[in-house]
């Protein structure tokens, strides 16, 4: 059926007009990557670069290295946009893709980038090919003011030979007492004390930031179904490394006033004229767009870095097991 589509120049143009209708959309990826129409790899790249649904870029991304787009990529890589930059660097680390692995490498060992993007290219490498993180760690070459980053993030891989092989070069995330932490394959077979969990939970204010069926202060993700939402390993990485993963509607953005104030936290409307931010402690700020002096957008967490630090590890895993149990009712 693909080849008579190719071969028949009015069934071919037909099928243009359709595909550029479904811009934006899966659809519109999955028709590029079935028929290899070259001429809609822009929008892929786009899509890459504008999309708010974490699933469409990453799928948009997915296609353009099936199709060997890697020297647009890698132009992009070098551009001068920085939030631009952070966008495809984001996209890259979720994709989980050994294909990544170069271009993310030459971003984290790039001087001349923000720290912020450096760190995410870390993140993205140890998921993409931990084994290159080592290497250059190993052969001397991994900055060593980012090995807390690889540290954090290698944590989290189930490849036990890797872990082993990074916790001689990277220091690896401690609990209280300064306990290393056990492999991620242990902590997943262990079973949690949901009771004692909810009591870590308050205790490590984690509720002055997050609501659970409306007990708590909204200004972090809502965790009522965050048990639908994350698998153990995922709730276990997102205390370790908060900043590995950030959704867009919760990316930190820091706005510097005319008047000299300094406002930080996440965007929840946003007009022509003006704009609402939401605060630490749930406050809400309405900003007049005019009296903005400058504005920066951070794939940083908010969240706590350092949480592990101030809990047992038994107390950790009774935490995880109190968010996994977290579901719809």
């Amino acid at each position: 059926r693909k080849e008579a589509v190719l071969n028949d120049p009015r069934i071919q143009e037909n099928l243009k007009i359709f595909i550029e209708q479904q811009q934006g959309s899966s659809a519109f990826i999955d028709l590029v990557r079935a028929f290899e129409f070259r001429q809609f790899y822009p929008q892929l790249v786009d899509i890459v670069l504008r999309a708010t649904d974490q699933e469409l870029s990453t799928a948009a991304l997915t296609v353009l290295l099936d199709k060997n787009v890697h020297q647009t990529l890698e132009l992009l890589l070098d551009g001068d946009d920085v939030d631009q930059l952070a966008t495809i660097v984001n996209t890259m680390s979720r994709l989980r893709d050994r294909r990544v692995a170069g271009m993310l490498e030459a971003v984290l060992l790039n001087r001349d980038l923000p720290v912020s993007i450096r760190e995410q290219a870390v993140r993205g490498l140890c998921s993409a090919n931990s084994k290159s993180v080592v290497a250059l760690a190993e052969a001397g070459r991994f900055p060593k003011f980012l090995k807390p980053v690889a540290g954090a993030a290698l944590a989290g891989t189930l490849r036990v030979d890797d872990r082993t092989r990074a916790a001689e070069f990277f220091p690896m995330p401690a609990t209280k007492g300064d306990i290393t932490l056990p492999q991620m394959t242990e902590l997943l077979v262990y079973t949690g004390n949901i009771d004692n969990g909810r009591k870590v939970f308050e205790v490590a204010s984690c509720s002055k930031c997050h609501q659970v069926r409306g007990s708590g202060i909204s200004f972090g993700p809502d965790l009522s179904e965050i048990g639908d939402k994350l698998s153990k390993q995922g709730l276990y990485e997102s205390i370790l490394d908060p900043s590995a993963s950030v959704s867009e509607s919760f990316k930190t953005v820091i706005i510097a006033l005319t008047d000299g104030r300094v406002v930080n936290g996440f965007i929840t409307s946003e007009t022509e004229r003006e704009l609402i931010i939401r605060s630490e402690g749930g406050k809400q700020t309405t900003i007049d767009k005019s009296r903005i002096d400058e504005r920066v957008s951070t794939v940083q967490s908010l969240m706590p870095a350092d949480l592990l630090k101030h809990m047992t590890v038994d107390e950790f895993i009774d935490l995880v097991e109190y968010l996994t149990s977290l579901r719809l009712r």
